[in-house]
């Protein structure tokens, strides 16, 4: 082991094989191109502040447990342009809090985490902070895993990032690869999550997955806690992509995000939240909006439920929850495509058009409570079409009712580019129609007969559903011989082919 205990820079340092590499305790330290091979330990940082750019730290298959970056005391840590692979961990810490800002890193492979931090030390008045940008966090068990037990702030920020699933980790026996997972069972007066603008793709486990159930006064609710998940892109994950449990603890905002080819074979596809209510009411800061989902496959596409009543009070200040202005198109849910147990959640100008789904909403709540799910497109265009289209009180006694009228005649995109459909189909996404029975193709302007068999292929298709037969074919759907010139077989026989 090599201890440093100074100021210093390092610059292009390699090491092979030492079993606990590098030790910087009690240090200013600037490393350039530091290299680390096997080693149990890569690097353990104590009581330090290090900066690290165009470093590689490998695992060892000796080592099962090794490690890239082992964090002690509080640190100062900035990681930059640097690769971590083959470790169990890529960078750990065990309980105490530490300022990490990881930009421009390679994570690969990393059998238990690519980042692990516990925070459980809560003597201290030093925050918590983990900024993650334009990095890439591939194959790794997890990519990010945060636990909190202390009553500290904190501060997560991950912009830019990928994180997929690699080709070695999915051939790889007990590997179950996923993203963010941040669980907040104490915080302190700041509390901020923040998503963005990463990429999330191809993972079996959730993309995202956030808990802040923690149990504090209702001072809290004063104070500058907040869950943002937006502009994110989200495509082929096999669990829930976002998951984010005791909503009510904080101002959640979920919005920009575009949810594709999500796929689960039970539970919701996409989104899956859950909040408490405080007394007899749920008074929390929920904003789902402009969000876009497309092909996602699930029980459900999104899901917002409603588990038990919230530990904290009412702060007194009114707080508006809402789901406005998303997309939600060509999704095939089994039951519904969101399912909502939260009354006061207020739906409004949302396009719906999942035409393979039963439902595109079913409620959960009581009896007694009314959702407010005015102006969206439905996907049809009449009250009696929309009833069809939601489930509510009108189809099981013991759940609430939704409020639909007024309802919006037509989808808020353009198909401008296709004749607006020709006046004979509907715009379900941008240039995209869909037609009104006897019309087909792009743009709706031709013919279909497809209700009268297509004219049984023994004519031709002259209107909507409306066929000029070949000599010896009756319409409707020239199925039917004609034997007008056997004059109708005399009414004493059948015909069975043109004038036979």
């Amino acid at each position: 082991m090599c201890v440093i205990v100074a100021k210093l820079k390092l610059n292009h340092l390699m090491l092979n094989g030492s079993e606990d590499g590098l030790a910087l305790v009690s240090v200013e330290a600037d490393c350039s191109g530091v290299q680390i091979y096997g080693g149990r330990y890569a690097v353990v940082v104590s009581n330090s502040t290090v900066s690290f750019s165009d470093c590689v730290f490998f695992g060892s298959r000796t080592y099962t447990s090794g490690v890239g970056i082992n964090l002690q005391s509080p640190t100062n840590v900035v990681l930059t342009r640097s690769v971590i692979v083959d470790s169990e961990y890529g960078i750990i810490s065990r309980s105490m809090q530490h300022s990490l800002n990881i930009t421009d890193c390679i994570f690969i492979n990393n059998s238990a985490a690519a980042i692990h931090l516990v925070h459980s030390y809560w003597k201290t008045v030093t925050p918590a902070t983990l900024l993650l940008y334009r990095n890439q966090f591939s194959g790794n068990s997890r990519a990010v895993h945060v636990v909190q037990n202390a009553g500290i702030d904190i501060l997560v920020e991950a912009a830019d990032n990928t994180i997929e699933e690699s080709a070695s980790a999915s051939g790889r026996s007990g590997m179950h690869v996923s993203g963010v997972f941040i669980n907040l069972q104490a915080v302190g007066k700041q509390a901020s999550v923040t998503i963005q603008k990463n990429t999330f793709r191809n993972l079996p486990h959730s993309a995202v997955s956030i808990s802040r159930c923690h149990h504090r006064s209702s001072l809290l609710r004063r104070f500058n806690h907040s869950t943002t998940v937006i502009e994110n892109n989200f495509a082929r994950i096999s669990h829930t992509a976002v998951v984010i449990r005791c909503a009510d603890t904080t101002a959640t905002l979920i919005q920009r995000n575009t949810f594709l080819e999500n796929m689960v074979n039970a539970g919701p596809s996409s989104i899956d939240l859950s909040l408490r209510a405080l007394g007899n009411v749920l008074s929390t800061e929920l904003s789902i909006d402009h969000n876009e989902f497309r092909e996602n496959l699930g029980t459900y596409i999104g899901k917002i439920a409603v588990s038990g009543r919230s530990s904290l009070s009412s702060d007194g200040v009114l707080k508006i929850s809402e789901f406005v202005f998303n997309t939600l198109v060509d999704n095939v849910p089994r039951n519904s495509t969101i399912y909502s147990e939260h009354p006061d959640l207020r739906m409004h100008f949302n396009t719906f058009s999942n035409q393979k789904a039963r439902y595109e909403l079913w409620v959960g709540f009581p009896e007694n409570q009314v959702a407010n799910c005015t102006f969206n497109w439905w996907g049809v265009g009449t009250e009696a079409g929309i009833a069809a289209r939601v489930f509510d009180h009108s189809d099981m006694a013991s759940v609430g009712s939704v409020l639909y009228v007024p309802f919006l005649n037509s989808s808020q995109f353009s198909c401008a580019q296709l004749s607006d459909c020709s006046g004979h189909g509907i715009c379900v996404h941008l240039d995209t129609c869909r037609c009104d029975i006897g019309w087909s193709g792009q743009n709706c302007s031709t013919y279909s007969c497809v209700e009268v068999y297509d004219c049984s292929s023994r004519g031709r298709c002259v209107g909507p559903n409306l066929c000029s037969c070949d000599s010896g074919w009756l319409e409707p759907d020239c199925s039917r011989a004609s034997c007008i010139l056997q004059r109708n077989c005399s009414n004493r026989g059948v015909c069975s082919l043109p004038n036979v």
